[in-house]
C-alpha cells in the first residue's frame, strides 16, 4: 500500500512540473509578442484606456500651424439643436408618398386635421410602450408640430382618444421578450364608440380626416398569418395581421362616405396589403411613415404643409394579397419536437426560396 502511494505522488509531481514548464513557456511567448506588437498600437490603446496624450513639438517649427488636431463640430450649447435637425432630416427623407390623387397634398395654411385611429393618439404627447410610429414618444407633440406649420389639429377628437372613451383601446405590443410571447391584437376603437360620444364626429366636420393605420413588429416572431389567437370573432380571425380588420375598415368606409379628401398614414416597417384602397376612392393621399424617430413628427407636419418633399423611395411591394406570394406559404410556427413528440420550445422557419425573397 505504501509503495503505491509513493508512485502516485511521483506521477503527480511530474505532471505538475510539465504544466509549470508549459505555462512558463506560454507566458514568455505572450510577453515577447506583447512587447513587440502592443507598442505599434500604443496611441490607440491609450485612447481606449482614456490616457491623455501629448506630442513634443519642441524641436519642430510650428509657427503658423494649427496644432488642435481633433476639433468638435458642435459645442455643448449647439449639439442638441444639431441632433434635432438631423433627426428631422432623416425622418423627412425617409417618408414615402405612395398616393396623391389630384395633388391633394400639400394643404393650405390654416387647415385643421382630424386624426382618427387609436394609434395616432401618442402624437399628441402621450408616451406609451406602443406609441405612435414605433417610438417611445416624440418630444414635440402633434399639436406643436402642426401649429409650427400654420395648421391645426382637432382637439376634441384628440381628447377623445387621450382621455375619453378612446383611451381604452390600444394596439398589442407584437413580439414580446424577443419571441417568448406575442400580442398582435389590433384593438382599434370602433366607430360605434365614436358615434356614441357627443360631439366627437361633429367636431371633424370641415376638417381633413387622417386615419393612422399602424402595425408593429418584433424579434423572434413573424407577423401573424392568421389572427386566430389575437381576435375575438370569426370575421377578424380570418384576417392576417398585414391587412385592415373589420373595425378599421368600418371607420375608413365612414370617412370615405363623408369626406372628399381623406389621408391615410401607413405606420409600419412592414409592407401591408393595400389593394383594398380601390374600394375607397376618397382616400386621395397615402403616406408611408415607417418611424418618426424622436422629432420626426415635425417632418410629418412639414410634409402636410409642403415645406418638406416626401422624397423617400421604397423597394417593398405593397401587395393586394400577401398570402398569394409563395413565400407566405413557407413561413409560420414550425416546432422542433422531442423523440416522444413533446415540444422542445424551439421553432424554425422554412426559407424555401432564400432568406431575401419575400420574407
Amino acid at each position: 500500500m505504501v509503495k503505491r502511494i509513493s508512485t502516485a505522488r511521483k506521477v503527480g509531481r511530474v505532471i505538475k512540473s510539465v504544466l509549470k514548464t508549459v505555462l512558463v513557456v506560454l507566458l514568455s511567448v505572450l510577453m515577447v509578442a506583447g512587447n513587440t506588437v502592443l507598442p505599434t498600437y500604443a496611441r490607440m490603446l491609450n485612447n481606449m484606456l482614456g490616457y491623455e496624450q501629448s506630442w513634443d513639438n519642441s524641436k519642430v517649427d510650428t509657427a503658423g500651424l494649427d496644432l488642435e488636431y481633433n476639433k468638435a463640430d458642435y459645442t455643448t450649447d449647439t449639439i442638441k439643436d444639431a441632433e434635432k435637425s438631423l433627426d428631422e432630416q432623416i425622418a423627412g427623407e425617409g417618408y414615402v408618398l405612395l398616393k396623391n390623387d389630384g395633388n391633394t397634398m400639400p394643404f393650405a395654411q390654416g387647415t385643421t386635421f382630424s386624426f382618427f385611429g387609436e394609434s395616432g393618439k401618442t402624437l399628441s404627447g402621450q408616451t406609451t410602450a406602443s406609441s405612435y410610429l414605433g417610438t417611445s414618444g416624440s418630444y414635440d407633440s402633434l399639436n406643436e408640430a402642426f401649429e409650427a406649420e400654420g395648421m391645426n389639429v382637432n382637439a376634441t377628437l384628440e381628447d377623445f382618444y387621450l382621455t375619453g372613451a378612446g383611451k381604452d383601446y390600444s394596439l398589442g405590443n407584437g413580439s414580446i421578450s424577443w419571441g417568448d410571447a406575442e400580442d398582435f391584437s389590433i384593438n382599434e376603437c370602433p366607430l360605434s364608440v365614436l358615434q356614441g360620444s357627443d360631439g366627437v364626429l361633429d367636431s371633424a366636420k370641415g376638417t381633413v380626416p387622417v386615419f393612422v393605420l399602424k402595425r408593429v413588429a418584433g424579434e423572434g416572431r413573424d407577423a401573424a398569418r392568421s389572427m386566430y389567437n389575437h381576435a375575438g370573432n370569426a370575421e377578424d380571425q380570418a384576417k392576417t395581421y398585414l391587412e385592415p380588420d373589420p373595425t378599421e375598415l368600418e371607420i375608413l368606409q365612414y370617412l370615405n362616405d363623408n369626406y372628399s379628401d381623406v389621408v391615410l398614414v401607413v405606420n409600419t416597417s412592414q409592407a401591408m396589403e393595400l389593394g383594398w384602397l380601390s374600394q375607397f376612392p376618397n382616400i386621395k393621399s397615402v403616406l408611408y411613415v415607417p418611424s418618426t424617430g424622436t422629432y420626426g413628427v415635425n417632418s410629418l407636419a412639414g410634409i402636410f404643409s409642403g415645406r418638406i418633399n416626401p422624397s423617400g423611395r421604397t423597394v417593398d411591394t405593397f401587395a393586394a394579397d400577401t398570402l398569394a406570394s409563395p413565400a407566405a406559404q413557407n413561413f409560420g410556427d414550425y416546432a422542433y419536437l422531442n423523440e416522444d413528440g413533446t415540444d422542445t420550445g424551439y421553432n424554425y422557419v422554412s426559407y424555401a426560396e432564400g432568406i431575401y425573397v419575400g420574407y
